[in-house]
């Protein structure tokens, strides 16, 4: 749009002379006055602070140094007495003079060691010093104190430290705040603010300690118990802070400042000030806190009035001046070139009005417009060509078809150009962007003539997105079909008329066929037996009017050579975007060999239960010890139900078994070491005296080892073993019978020989009046012992006979015959028999199985006081009966009976002696004889060290 020149005039005129334009220059003139002269002072100011915060930086960072180089030299000073049993003051003395104090460690007054002593050696301790270091050495402070730590060494020994030698540092509360604090952290402490003993003039300094602990040869105890129990000492070292803070180097004369024992700002606190200032006058201010030993120190920085005043100038006035009249002199150069912009603005309207409708649709334009004339020079481009192509414009109208195009040779360049190829076309073509990298773009191209002059207009639009999806879809697509090539079972893709659209590599396998053989075929038609047809067609019918179908179906294929293999199938319908069933998406793993493989387990497993349940012995199946099978004889012998015993521990069923030799978990493991093994155990039920089963074990290993399975087959032998025990009872008592009746045989005519002999002589002496008293006495005697060994002889041989029926007979009489034939024992041992018979009444039953168990319990007694040498041993019979049963208790102090044992005590094979001693069936077989042939029982009680067993007989009469 054109503009009018008088109005240009008139505007320019009404501006050049407005008041308001002037009063607003002079306004803002002002402004950039003030602005300026507020920026640099800013400026000045920051800069000053921030040399300012260096130099603090500086000054803490050269104190926090100087502390470190400190703990280093007590840390050797550590190790310098770890290395050595006793460090003497001269060897103290050697050691810190190698560290040059004075020219490696200004500063410290000196380093030292101090021992921890208890109030109870403190006296000799204090003596022995005066021997080893000087008479002079005392305590200091004296007094009484629960634990002390004095000063042994000190060095450099100089006059100030002298007067610490002896000090008990312990004994001032500051400072044992600081080495207790050492002590139970194993680092180093620091105190507080304190005055040190070795203030002896008027220049009296704030001071403080650095205390390293010493536990001895034990570099790092592990808990704090540990570090006071093995503290000896402390290395440290004394500070005087003036001649500290003089050794820290020459103070910054920028700089004041103050140190704060802690978070209290007061005299108590302060530690040091460098110079009396007043802070309040400052223009800068800072804080530093330092954390050394424990202790927090609190640093207070100001500047110095030197350094206030050097960063105190002027600059920022004259900045501002110099500003301000630099700034009339450009306001001045702006007005002249507003004038002349106003001309040229009037020269130049009728050339931007042409152009504008150019510029208009190129600005606008999304595409990459470009325009070339019959040279294929580039005379015109839109921002987004240059955008696209990364060239300025300026670049850009330089360049020609030549230079941008990448895919066209220059011939074929010549003939677009020239129109001889093409006139108007729409074709894909590479470009070349100003970085050298390549770009895909799609060329829309159009003759124009303009005045007789060839031009072509090309629109192009990038397509490298696009190209780019279409290569990641390929390529996305051939990994698709590795994917399905690498799963190990067959995928397949059927359209809606059964044609073969994929299938992948582990497909073709299992039906023999090439890839290119399949593609495209009727699947049901080529690769399923007939009978499956009218399945598959009735499946495909549902899909199609989309009924909901089961995932899963099991059917077989035909591969190449004829033969079908069994394919687990799990469908997916494909749909199209409008629902139309277009597909199937199946995925088929082979499962032939696997359905041959479990038909055949199950026939072993069918076989395996069939053997399993017609076996007559006990059969368990154990996996990691535990119960996973059984057959029913296991039931019946362990008496529990099936339910309640699968998944138990072999140990907890079997808890109380007793086998011979070994526990049931020996021949457990050695049968999972691939040992079988074979072992005769016995099993309580009920209380554990209820009764008992002695069964025979064997446990071998089942399966593959790694399973950890064992099969434990095992029968009862209880009857077995009882008709044993008793036949092999009776066979050595019919053994010893005729034994014994043989000795009676060859031993009753001497005896009676003998007792007729003595008979004459008493009967002589008698006759002859003789006075000999003692010798008709010993007549008597011998006759009597005589008597007594051939009835001795007749009691053996009745014991021992086997065959004796039931019979009557007088309690006291079993007793005394029991006590006959093991009396010597005992009374050899000297332990008192007692016999207390309250009813001694007539007992029918046999006689001689009683006596034996009679003398089981004797004998166990007897074992049992050899065992434990229970003095005074003592064993009380006793007699008595009831209305109903007659009871024989037989009563011992012998130690009594362990609690743990008691429930073993009639398990077979279960006893407390040595193997060579005992077989574990006597109480066994005892009770077995008492219950099962003699109709009574037999029980027991113990507490503490006493046990008395009891056995109880019914009353029975004599059959007639």
């Amino acid at each position: 749009m054109l503009i009018d020149k008088c109005t240009k005039n008139r505007i320019k005129t009404n501006l050049l002379k407005s008041k308001a334009v002037h009063i607003g220059g002079f306004v803002f003139s002002l402004f950039v006055l003030v602005f300026t002269w507020f920026v640099a002072e800013e400026y000045f100011y920051n800069r000053a602070q921030q040399q300012f915060e260096h130099n603090v930086n500086e000054n803490f960072n050269a104190l926090d140094r100087r502390i470190g180089r400190y703990e280093s030299a007590l840390l050797s000073g550590i190790g310098f007495m770890q290395a050595s049993d006793y460090v003497s003051k001269r060897e103290w003395h050697v050691f810190i003079e190698s560290l040059d104090l004075k020219k490696n460690y200004p500063g410290a007054q000196g380093i030292g060691y101090s021992i921890m002593v208890p109030r109870d050696k403190v006296h000799a301790f204090e003596q022995q010093m005066k021997q080893d270091i000087s008479p002079d050495f005392r305590l200091k402070p004296q007094g009484e104190r629960e634990v002390y730590s004095m000063i042994l060494y000190l060095e450099p020994l100089d006059r100030r430290n002298r007067q610490a030698i002896g000090y008990d540092m312990y004994s001032e509360p500051t400072r044992q705040a600081a080495m207790n604090r050492a002590r139970d952290t194993g680092m180093l402490s620091i105190s507080g603010k304190v005055k040190l003993v070795q203030e002896i003039d008027k220049d009296v300094q704030p001071g403080f300690l650095m205390y390293l602990p010493f536990y001895g040869q034990i570099a790092d105890p592990a808990s704090v118990d540990e570090r006071r129990r093995l503290l000896r000492g402390f290395v440290y070292s004394p500070f005087r802070i003036n001649d500290l803070m003089r050794s820290v180097g020459p103070h910054d004369e920028s700089l004041y400042f103050e140190i704060y024992d802690g978070d209290n700002l007061s005299d108590v606190s302060l530690l040091y000030r460098s110079a009396k200032a007043e802070p309040e006058s400052s223009a800068h201010h800072t804080k530093r806190t330092l954390f050394v030993g424990g202790r927090k120190w609190e640093i207070y920085y100001s500047s110095s009035p030197r350094f206030d005043a050097m960063t105190d100038n002027q600059y920022p006035l004259l900045l501002a001046l110099f500003g301000l009249i630099l700034y009339f002199f450009l306001l001045y150069i702006i007005i002249e070139l507003l004038k002349s912009r106003q001309m040229l603005m009037e020269t130049s309207a009728e050339v931007e009005a042409s152009r504008s409708w150019l510029e208009t649709l190129l600005n606008s334009s999304v595409d990459a417009i470009h325009i070339f004339d019959d040279k294929g020079r580039i005379i015109e481009c839109s921002p987004s060509f240059l955008t696209l192509l990364g060239y300025t414009r300026g670049e850009a109208l330089k360049l020609s078809l030549y230079d941008i195009e990448a895919q066209f040779s220059d011939d074929e360049l010549d003939r677009i150009i020239s129109g001889e190829l093409v006139t108007d076309m729409t074709f894909e073509t590479v470009l070349r962007k100003k970085d050298g990298t390549l770009i895909d773009v799609e060329i829309s191209q159009k003759l124009i003539n303009i005045n007789d002059a060839i031009y072509r207009y090309a629109s192009g639009r990038d397509i490298s997105r696009r190209k780019y999806d279409q290569i990641v879809l390929e390529q996305e697509k051939e990994t698709a079909q590795n994917y399905l090539d690498i799963v190990n079972v067959m995928i397949l893709v059927l359209d809606k008329e059964h044609k073969v659209d994929l299938i992948n590599r582990r497909g073709c396998e299992i039906i023999g066929y090439e890839y290119d053989e399949v593609i495209g075929r009727d699947w049901v038609k080529n690769f399923l037996p007939t009978r499956t047809h009218y399945e598959i067609t009735d499946v495909r019918d549902r899909l199609r009017k989309a009924e909901k179908m089961p995932s899963y179906y099991e059917n077989p294929v035909l591969t190449k050579k004829g033969e079908e293999r069994l394919i687990a199938w799990r469908n997916t319908p494909l749909y199209d975007y409008d629902g139309e069933y277009i597909g199937i998406l199946a995925s088929g793993e082979d499962i032939t060999d696997i359905r041959k493989t479990q038909m055949q387990l199950r026939e072993s497993h069918a076989f395996y239960q069939t053997i399993f349940a017609s076996i007559s012995e006990v059969i368990i199946i154990l996996q990691n010890n535990c119960i996973i099978d059984c057959n029913e004889s296991a039931l019946s012998l362990l008496e529990q139900d099936k339910e309640s015993l699968i998944g138990k521990n072999i140990a907890d069923v079997f808890g109380c078994a007793e086998c011979k030799e070994h526990s049931l978990n020996y021949y457990l493991d050695a049968a999972y070491a691939g040992k079988q093994k074979t072992v005769e155990c016995s099993l309580c039920f009920s209380d554990g005296q209820s009764h008992s089963k002695i069964i025979e074990v064997n446990v071998s290993t089942f399966g593959w080892i790694q399973e950890e399975k064992l099969i434990l087959v095992a029968r009862d032998i209880t009857k077995q073993i009882e008709e044993e025990k008793i036949f092999t009872m009776h066979t050595r008592q019919a053994q010893m019978g005729e034994m014994v009746s043989m000795i009676a045989h060859q031993w009753r005519q001497p005896l009676a020989i003998i007792n007729a002999i003595v008979s004459q002589m008493r009967l002589k002496a008698i006759l002859d009046d003789v006075d000999d008293v003692e010798y008709v006495d010993n007549l008597m005697k011998i006759e009597t012992q005589s008597s007594h060994l051939s009835q001795t002889i007749s009691d053996y041989r009745d014991f021992f006979r086997p065959d004796k029926p039931k019979e009557y007979f007088q309690v006291s009489m079993l007793i005394e015959n029991a006590l006959s034939l093991i009396d010597y024992a005992l009374k050899s041992h000297s332990i008192e028999i007692q016999t207390k018979i309250v009813q001694n009444d007539v007992l029918y039953t046999h006689r001689n199985e009683v006596l034996q168990v009679l003398i089981v319990l004797l004998k166990n007694a007897l074992d049992m006081f050899i065992e434990k040498k229970a003095p005074n041993g003592k064993i009380v019979i006793t007699a008595d009966h009831d209305e109903t049963m007659y009871s024989i208790s037989v009563y011992d102090n012998a130690g009594g009976i362990p609690p743990e044992i008691i429930n073993k005590l009639f398990v077979p094979y279960f006893t407390t002696k040595n193997e060579s001693y005992g077989t574990g069936l006597g109480l066994y077989m005892s009770k077995m004889i008492i219950e099962e042939h003699c109709g009574g029982n037999i029980m027991f009680f113990s507490q503490g060290n006493e046990t008395t067993f009891t056995i109880n007989l019914p009353y029975e009469k004599e059959d007639r």
